[in-house]
């Protein structure tokens, strides 16, 4: 049974998921709790049981960075539009935090 899971390409495919899992991992330092339905549930919990991730945590956070990699033009449009508000703030408080001139009033 195992010559033919090698032979299928299946354990090639395991290592590599699994490889993409530990990259993903690597760096994990925050928190985040969220609320998910039953269908992402049941899809986290299968690659928990297949071994494919340890435990939930690892099978979420390997879902959410190839989220991530998968709408990376996405993104990237969010990013920009995020640095163009944080300019016209930025250049909002400026403008309010400019001292007056003693003439005006």
């Amino acid at each position: 049974m195992k010559s033919a899971f090698r032979r299928s390409g299946a354990e090639s495919l395991s290592r590599n998921l699994k490889e993409t899992i530990q990259s993903a991992l690597s760096s994990r330092k925050n928190v985040v709790m969220v609320r998910l339905n039953q269908d992402s549930l049941r899809q986290i919990d299968d690659l928990v049981e297949a071994g494919v991730a340890s435990n939930r945590s690892e099978a979420s956070a390997f879902l959410i960075v190839e989220g991530i990699k998968a709408k990376t033009e996405l993104f990237g449009c969010v990013s920009e539009k995020i640095d163009t508000i944080r300019a016209a703030r930025q250049e909002l408080h400026d403008l309010l935090n400019e001292p007056t001139s003693q003439g005006e009033g």
